[in-house]
């Protein structure tokens, strides 16, 4: 009984000549150095990781919308140590692209830049963290790779899109309601030293953290509806301070009591 050998398909000499000329064709293909675009959902309100947590005697508020949110601050990374779980429930790999955020929405897709070499990637915000005073965003192991982060680093956290939390249709009024009266926003800020604790595109999100400062303690607290020439943000800030020595010990205060990361500015 005979074996039958498979016969080998022959290579013609123009394949030959067309590997020896793209000899890295595949390579190049497989091993792209920009990674897809995160699919993303809408967050949901009604979700556990949307609402107000507690952690080591700290309560955050997570914010109604990511819409306009801009901030500047310092990113570290974690990985395996932190568990296999996002606060979303979803799994958790540190070599992929994502990210967590005390108080954005989940899910916000975000651009996160390393302002230490300009450095850019698109990362979805799954998670919730650093609760680490004076940190503003805690990176997958892979994201701080692709950004040339080893250990800490300066960035610049920018919401892409981000639609206000949907809420239940208010209920229709038996007669027209009053509007109250709501002191004007002031165009610009008086002369001194400032504290600026957040800026948004809508003016429900600002006002919310401002009235949370006022509980808190911080009378000095107010919106800017037009802080500087041509802008659409709304700015919370705090002050004036006689000095950048007195507003700094607000500013520190504000990170160990209430996990808000604040900036001096002048106005």
């Amino acid at each position: 009984m005979s074996t039958a050998i498979p016969r080998l398909p022959r290579v013609t000499g123009s394949a030959i000549a067309l590997l020896l000329a793209f000899p890295t064709l595949l390579t190049v293909t497989a091993c792209s150095t920009t990674p897809p675009r995160p699919e993303l959902s809408a967050p949901n309100p009604k979700a556990a990781y949307n609402r107000p947590y507690t952690i080591r005697g700290r309560t955050y508020y997570p914010m109604a919308s990511s819409a306009g949110y801009r901030e500047r601050g310092i990113a570290s990374w974690y990985g395996w140590e932190s568990g296999n779980r996002t606060s979303m429930g979803t799994r958790f790999d540190p070599d992929g692209i994502s990210a967590a955020h005390r108080t954005l929405p989940l899910p916000t897709l975000v651009r996160v830049t390393n302002l230490q070499n300009g450095r850019s990637v698109e990362v979805m915000v799954n998670d919730r963290g650093p609760f680490i005073d004076g940190r503003l965003i805690d990176l997958s192991a892979g994201t701080a790779k692709r950004l040339g982060i080893t250990g800490t680093a300066p960035v610049e956290v920018v919401a892409l899109g981000g639609a206000p939390l949907p809420t239940a249709p208010a209920p229709v009024p038996v007669a027209p309601p009053v509007a109250p009266a709501v002191p004007a926003l002031p165009s610009t800020a008086s002369a001194g030293v400032y504290l600026q604790t957040g800026a948004f595109a809508l003016v429900s999100n600002a006002e919310g953290l401002r009235q949370r400062l006022l509980s808190a303690g911080i009378a000095n607290a107010s919106v800017l509806s037009n802080p500087s020439p041509g802008s659409t943000l709304y700015k919370v800030r705090i002050g004036p301070f006689a000095d950048s020595r007195e507003a700094e010990t607000v500013r520190l205060r504000l990170a160990d009591d209430l996990g808000i990361n604040a900036m001096v500015v002048l106005p």
